[in-house]
């Protein structure tokens, strides 16, 4: 299919995301795990939002947060694909698949079927994401 691009974000060990995560939980929303190297694609800012794009840094280095949004501002990276819903229930099916590459460390998003202008795409969460609320 179609490559839409890949999911934005700073890829973190876990255990480090994890201290964030305490702080902000809404920010699991958006995140991405990689099992097979315990790591996770992050696109949140340093308060765990999802901003319009990704200026990457970390809570590791004091100033990484400001070189990355003033120094380096240009290397943002749009967050578009990190808002890519699941369908609800009796929707249908997903119209974007990934291509997941530990090596690389990146997921890169393919469209999985034709689209229509304006239509929203869909993609499955996986088996590991929590739908007990959904209704």
């Amino acid at each position: 299919g179609t490559v839409l691009g890949t999911y934005p974000g700073v890829v973190r060990p876990s255990n480090k995301y994890f201290t964030k995560y305490v702080n902000y939980p809404d920010s699991q929303g958006y995140t991405w795990r990689l099992n097979k190297v315990n790591e996770i694609i992050d696109p949140t800012d340093s308060k765990g939002v999802l901003q319009d794009v990704c200026y990457g840094g970390s809570d590791d280095y004091v100033g990484s947060y400001f070189i990355h949004q003033v120094l380096w501002r240009f290397w943002s990276v749009t967050t578009l694909l990190a808002r890519i819903n699941e369908p609800p229930l009796g929707v249908g099916g997903c119209s974007v698949e990934t291509e997941v590459d530990e090596e690389r460390r990146e997921v890169v998003f393919l469209l999985g079927r034709d689209v229509y202008e304006g239509e929203e795409l869909y993609l499955d969460y996986g088996p590991l994401y929590d739908r007990s609320n959904y209704r």
